[in-house]
């Protein structure tokens, strides 16, 4: 299913929430209907960055010290398809959560654990959490976003959707840092290292 994604994602010749959103649409048609799916993706063009959930999950993001949630989808059929669209800002925090995560993980749980702590620290110390109740499904991507300077971004930046701004659950006021993913790694260069911390 990733590697579908991944070909359909690099074949498009322009990237915006719609033509992403037939990507995804795509990848989902090769899971069979007997799969109860819940997939976060998140794609990054410039500094706009394109969500969507198929079936249900979270994605929450943290910004200047506070965290909550960009969108959620809870209850809705596997095949149903979430979107969301926005600017991303120099040293926002994503995570990207499955609902079964979601279900392990509460955002005011998923605050208290991001505060003052390294992605590394972040990881093992959920890892308990998320073991104790043996699901399988439950899994999370944790990325920093850094800007890139004026003079790299090649296009003029196409209009997002709506400004990314998280309903606020919960707030932190330490900083958080972790290591940078640039639009340059690929999708399951970024997948594999952070979701292997789940699966020890």
């Amino acid at each position: 299913i990733l590697t579908t994604l991944e070909q359909e994602f690099f074949t498009l010749e322009t990237k915006d929430l719609d033509s992403i959103k037939a990507a995804v649409s795509t990848t989902a048609g090769k899971i069979p209907s007997t799969i109860n799916c819940s997939l976060v993706i998140a794609a990054l063009t410039d500094n706009i960055l394109y969500l969507y959930i198929l079936g249900n999950g979270r994605a929450s993001l943290k910004r200047e010290g506070k965290l909550g949630n960009l969108i959620e989808a809870v209850d809705q059929p596997s095949d149903a398809l979430k979107v969301a669209s926005g600017y991303m800002q120099d040293n926002d925090v994503i995570v990207l959560q499955t609902k079964q995560f979601s279900e392990v993980i509460s955002i005011g749980t998923l605050s208290e654990f991001m505060d003052n702590l390294a992605p590394a620290e972040i990881a093992e110390n959920l890892a308990p959490l998320v073991h104790e109740k043996e699901e399988a499904g439950a899994a999370a991507i944790i990325a920093q976003f850094k800007a890139p300077l004026a003079e790299e971004i090649a296009e003029p930046m196409q209009e997002p959707e709506q400004e990314l701004e998280p309903e606020i659950e919960a707030q932190t006021t330490s900083p958080f840092y972790a290591p940078t993913v640039t639009r340059r790694t690929g999708l399951l260069d970024r997948v594999k290292p952070l979701t292997s911390i789940f699966t020890k």
